[in-house]
């Protein structure tokens, strides 16, 4: 009966450690600098939330405007209809002229 032995390679200590394609190695001695990528992440917050801020901004303005809107209009007309000549309207295109 042949039996299969757990045959483990040698450990060579002279070698550099391999890396995947996932990590790197340390440049420099195992200092990594991750101050760009926070510093364009908190760009971008920055960003994010005075863009926020100018749309709270032209919300306010907006509803503001449309309040002051309804009270030109008179009580009990149709401000869709207001202003409205019942009747033949005029040409746009000014042609009541009759050529002759």
């Amino acid at each position: 009966m042949i039996m299969a032995r757990n045959i483990e390679a040698p450990i060579d200590y002279d070698r550099e450690p391999r890396y995947s394609g996932k990590a790197t190695p340390p440049a420099g001695g195992g200092t990594v600098q991750k101050s760009r990528p926070t510093q364009l992440k908190r760009a971008r917050e920055r960003a994010r939330q005075e863009k926020q801020q100018q749309k709270t901004a032209r919300r306010l303005e907006a509803k503001s405007r449309k309040s002051s809107d309804t009270s030109t209009a008179p009580e009990g007309e149709d401000p869709d209809i207001a202003g409205i000549v019942p009747g033949p309207q005029p040409s746009p295109w000014g042609d009541d002229e009759e050529i002759t």
